[in-house]
């Protein structure tokens, strides 16, 4: 082990001292700027912070107890924080803190991202840091506070060790008596990181959601872009105080991006407060809006509908699953309706998920006439709704008009919508003439029998599908004799495959090997249950012995009737991808179920 230097000694009792007090603060300023740098590496996330944030006050401080003159005019701070490389050590402290979610945080194209925090400019992997610091308090609260021996405030709450360890790296011994060891303090501390908060039921009781969580809304409602509610009870008033506290006096909009409520109770159907309307209308920056299992009800969906209709905003996805809304669309059927000017918002709609609203046929039409205002849409879920055979109907006609006007749609689900072999026939046929074709297709959950392996593989000859979801259609081994029999090497595009739950036994694998071997794009396959022999999957090994594709994953389990032996193992363990095998085999026999 290499002896330590003695600047290196140095550095280290500088920081353990700049963790535990402020006074040689205005000293470390005074560092040239190769030890001033030099010493930024040692820093944990608590004293890089009070080092960056005391920087001009501190040199001020210093040049009057000096008699020092110092020019106002020069922007040392702009200087010191180039020179300082500060958003080079809160990258390298986030990406050892939370390696897993660097990817989902990487500045666009590499370039840093510039926001404001009163008046000092906060990097952007510093803000990066102290929200997702802030969005761990408030989580570790939420879990402390559903105990069934808490009581007292949430306020109150300590932080653990297992956080505040990491941002003064056990530079306090003692953290329960620092004045950092409790919620309300982190709040006050890091809110202002803050541009996207989820918040728990528990986090949203009178007591904070009143006067702590309007106070930390209304903090950054400049500068926050994302809220998400989870297995909350939002009343009417708790709505009308966080719209209030989201909005901004000065604009007649807010900043809001991203608004969810998911798997909550929100508010009384019967009493929708104006403020949430005026929420919905002056949201100029909505792009996501998501109320999934919200218990929402016909009334207030038609209401967050209309609003969004006839609001100016640039929402391009939003999220209704998972609620009771039949007969929600019924308005747009209506004359007056019909003649009344186009919406100003839905034009820009890309994503739309109605997936579980016990919609019918009849709400299938009301759907088709939306739909007509939303010509930029992409993606379509309308999964877990009886909409029937007439429903698919009633959607053909936008289809029609979709393909014809080349448009971008390029994703269907209808899983589990009682549909019949007929209808998705027809269904089929109108999606041929979409001139890119559709990327994704799911029609899983139906029972349409082997009767559609016909018209689907006619599909899969003359279109580009790259994912496609056939789980538990019965298709069965007639189903996939005719799948292998009229699959062709013009099926080749596709990325993802999954036939799960189809019974089709050998013949299934026998389709598998055949569509491994004509589809070199192919990534991921799902053929879980369907009752294949372990002779059957030596066909499966025989087609990944000779491809040269991407394949990284087939999933096996649930198939064969016998344990596999100790060589069976290892054969199926020797096809890899990047070092992991690629076949996922069952650890013990299928049921006979």
């Amino acid at each position: 082990m290499e002896a330590p230097t003695l600047v290196s000694l140095t550095m280290e009792a500088i920081k353990n001292q700049l963790v535990a007090a402020d006074d040689i603060l205005p000293y470390v300023y005074e560092f040239p700027w190769e030890l001033f740098d030099y010493l930024l590496t040692f820093l944990p996330p608590l004293a890089l912070e009070k080092v960056q944030q005391n920087m001009r006050i501190s040199h001020i401080q210093l040049c009057v107890s000096l008699g020092r003159p110092f020019d106002s005019q020069y922007d040392w701070v702009r200087d010191r924080k180039r020179h300082g490389n500060f958003n080079e050590m809160w990258e390298t402290l986030f990406k050892k803190q939370w390696p897993e979610r660097v990817s989902h945080n990487e500045p666009v194209c590499g370039l840093e991202k510039q926001v404001e925090a009163t008046d000092e400019v906060v990097n952007y992997w510093q803000q990066m840091y102290w929200e997702t610091h802030l969005q761990n308090c408030l989580s570790a609260a939420a879990e402390a506070a559903l105990l069934p021996l808490f009581s007292g405030c949430i306020s109150e709450i300590i932080i653990p060790n297992s956080i505040i360890k990491h941002i003064d790296y056990n530079g306090l011994s003692n953290h329960s008596a620092c004045e950092y060891s409790k919620l309300y303090s982190h709040c006050q501390r890091y809110g202002i990181y803050a541009r996207t908060l989820t918040l728990h039921n528990v986090l949203c009781v009178p007591e904070i959601c009143v006067d702590g969580l309007c106070i930390l809304l209304n903090q950054n409602r400049g500068t926050l872009t994302s809220i998400e509610f989870i297995h909350c009870h939002l009343t009417s008033s708790s709505v009308v105080a966080i719209c209030g506290s989201l909005k901004n006096k000065a604009f007649p909009t807010h900043g809001i991006q991203h608004f969810a409520v998911k798997a909550s109770r929100f508010m009384n159907p019967n009493n929708i407060p104006a403020e949430f309307i005026s929420f919905l209308s002056s949201g100029s920056s909505l792009d996501s809006l998501s109320f999934c299992e919200s218990h929402f009800g016909k009334k207030l969906a038609k209401v967050v509908f209309r609003s969004l209709f006839d609001a100016s905003s640039g929402l391009s996805i939003l999220d209704l699953s998972d609620n009771k809304i039949t007969g929600w669309l019924s308005f747009f059927s209506s004359e007056s309706f019909k003649r009344s000017l186009s919406s100003k918002s839905l034009p820009l709609l890309r994503v739309l998920n109605l997936r579980g609203n016990q919609l019918n046929a009849d709400d299938a039409g009301d759907l088709g006439l939306a739909l007509d205002h939303m010509p930029n849409l992409e993606t379509l879920d309308i999964s877990d709704n009886p909409i029937e055979d007439q429903g698919i109907r009633s959607l053909i006609p936008y289809l029609y008009k979709a393909s014809a006007r080349n448009s971008p749609f390029c994703e269907l689900k209808l899983e589990n919508c009682a549909l019949s072999t007929l209808g998705v026939t027809e269904l089929l046929q109108v999606l041929f003439l979409f001139p890119k074709g559709l990327k994704s297709l799911s029609i899983a959950d139906n029972n349409l029998g082997s009767h559609i392996a016909q018209p689907l593989a006619k599909y899969l000859r003359g279109t580009r599908i790259k994912v496609l979801n056939l789980e538990d259609n019965c298709l069965g081994p007639g189903g996939f004799e005719i799948l292998w029999r009229d699959i062709t090497p013009e099926t080749n595009e596709l990325v993802s495959i999954n036939m799960s739950k189809n019974r089709g036994g050998t013949v299934a694998a026998k389709f598998l090997a055949k569509l491994i071997s004509l589809s070199p794009d192919l990534v991921t396959i799902d053929a879980r249950y369907n009752f294949m022999t372990v002779e059957s999957l030596m066909l499966i090994c025989s087609a990944l012995e000779v491809a040269k594709g991407k394949l990284g994953c087939i999933d096996l389990r649930g198939n064969v009737n016998r344990e596999l032996s100790t060589e069976e193992i290892s054969m199926f363990s020797n096809f890899q991808h990047d070092g992991k095998p690629i076949m996922i085999v069952p650890a013990a026999p299928a049921p006979n179920s």
